[in-house]
């Protein structure tokens, strides 16, 4: 154990006290120390003993009206600082004659720590070593219990039939504990004669003599009632915010199951007749071409478009749907060999086209690859698409570093030289069904953009593009 001896405090009055008042005071010099390890959470007691001197020069103002000669040992009982040792010689008329200073050293410890008693909200406690007698209670216990000081003074006992029944063994059994030298740390209940009900936090510390023998408790209760109903107030609202996420999630699932169906029903039921028209259409052209003049093949044949188109739209809508509710499954996808692939379909399936590729390698990122496979296809094929009037066609995919108040990130772009936007309608860009061209100049659904925004949100990302009419686009994504 360790112990650090060091203050010793002096003061003097006019006239000497009996021992009895000498002995209040000591208890009241107690307390203070007490409060002083309370407010640092008894960790700096080691502190206090060397500032001793500037401590001793505070206390000698703050002394009134009594002689007190006492010399404090303070310890801790062990590294945790549960127990803090207080002590002190024994007054008598011998040792109190030899004190002697002069007037200007007068303190007013009386009137101070009244002042300080009467106006804290929390509760001082001084009691006995057998916790039968109440050797102090400040005032601020008849506004948190509800009760008269002068009862508690009267029975100690009725401290403990205050306390919620529910809450009384285990405070017995801390009362015990105390009473071998254990510190008091409760949270408990308390009943006020009125029937409200309030939370309280009381700290009691044992005080040891010379001979290690305990000869008094001191602590303070704190009442916890507006931090308890705050806590409830926070649990409540938690649980109504989780019963309006099971609410919300039982509906996403209805929505979900709703939307599976609608596809179902698009995937089969909406096919059949588009199959059915364009097959009839065809078979009109064949068996009876002859038959017909320019005018009513032109028809037919635009009938046929007409369902190609319908149906690259269903497909469309189809994976709109899918990408919206399929599971990400994340793993380390190489967005640079993807690239090539598709930039080996594109150049196999239209040899005539002179484009200039560049392809980073190794753009190696984490995330769905058969989503984000979706996104770079959509990415490509759209440059591909709109820099069909160039004579030679260049077309980027690669990455750079931006900053931003969180930091730097990594962004994956796209870029052509192609025939542009006006930045005017950039918002339209990703909203289904939105083009910004005819399709009689560039053939689409209007679709695959809003697609690949979907599966960058879902992966927590962002996209984005800029674009100038007539000289290209870059559409940026960020995973």
């Amino acid at each position: 154990m360790m112990v650090t001896t060091g203050i010793v405090i002096y003061a003097l009055h006019k006239q000497v006290i009996s021992v009895e008042n000498a002995i209040f005071v000591q208890a009241c010099i107690h307390l203070f120390i007490l409060l002083a390890v309370i407010w640092v959470n008894a960790r700096y007691v080691n502190f206090l003993v060397q500032t001793h001197c500037l401590l001793k020069q505070v206390l000698y103002q703050l002394l009134s009206t009594y002689l007190v000669y006492a010399n404090f040992n303070f310890a801790h009982q062990n590294i945790n600082h549960e127990c803090l040792r207080l002590n002190s010689q024994k007054l008598n008329k011998t040792n109190l004659q030899q004190c002697s200073f002069p007037d200007s050293k007068l303190c007013y410890i009386g009137a101070w720590f009244q002042e300080l008693a009467n106006n804290i909200h929390e509760v001082f406690h001084i009691v006995s070593a057998d916790l039968t007698r109440t050797l102090y209670i400040s005032p601020s216990y008849q506004e948190v219990w509800g009760r008269s000081c002068e009862g508690l003074y009267e029975n100690t006992k009725s401290w403990l039939e205050s306390i919620y029944i529910e809450d009384q063994e285990r405070l017995v059994k801390a009362c015990d504990r105390l009473i071998h030298g254990l510190p008091l740390l409760e949270e408990y209940r308390i009943v006020r004669p009125n029937g409200d009900i309030r939370w309280i936090f009381t700290r009691l510390f044992p005080i040891y003599n010379q001979s290690g023998e305990i000869i008094r408790h001191v602590g303070i209760s704190e009442d916890l009632t507006d931090q308890k109903q705050a806590e409830i107030e926070i649990r409540e609202l938690n649980e109504k915010l989780e019963q309006g996420v099971q609410q919300r999630t039982a509906e996403l699932i209805t929505a979900n199951q709703e939307l599976e169906s609608f596809s179902y029903s698009v995937s089969h039921d909406l096919r059949s007749p588009l199959r059915s028209i364009d097959g009839f259409s065809k078979a009109l052209l064949e068996r009876y071409q002859e038959q017909l003049d320019e005018k009513g093949k032109h028809y037919l044949q635009r009938i046929r478009a007409s369902t190609k188109r319908m149906s690259e739209l269903i497909d469309d809508l189809l994976l709109l749907s899918q990408v919206t509710r399929s599971q990400i499954r994340r793993t380390q996808v190489n967005l640079s060999a993807i690239a090539q692939e598709i930039v080996q379909e594109l150049s196999e399936n239209y040899p005539e086209r002179r484009v200039n590729w560049q392809i980073a390698p190794n753009l190696i990122v984490e995330g769905d690859r058969r989503l984000l496979r979706i996104v770079v296809e959509n990415l490509l094929n759209n440059a591909w698409k709109f820099t069909t009037g160039q004579i030679t066609s260049q077309i980027e995919f690669n990455c750079l570093t931006l900053d931003s108040p969180e930091g730097s990130y990594l962004a994956y772009f796209v870029h052509d030289n192609g025939v542009g936007f006006d930045e005017a309608y950039a918002s339209r860009l990703f909203q289904p069904f939105q083009r910004l061209h005819t399709t009689d100049e560039f053939p689409g659904t209007g679709i695959g953009l809003a697609t690949v925004q979907r599966i960058i949100h879902r992966h927590g990302g962002h996209v984005w593009a800029n674009g100038i009419v007539n000289k290209g686009a870059i559409f940026y994504f960020t995973l």
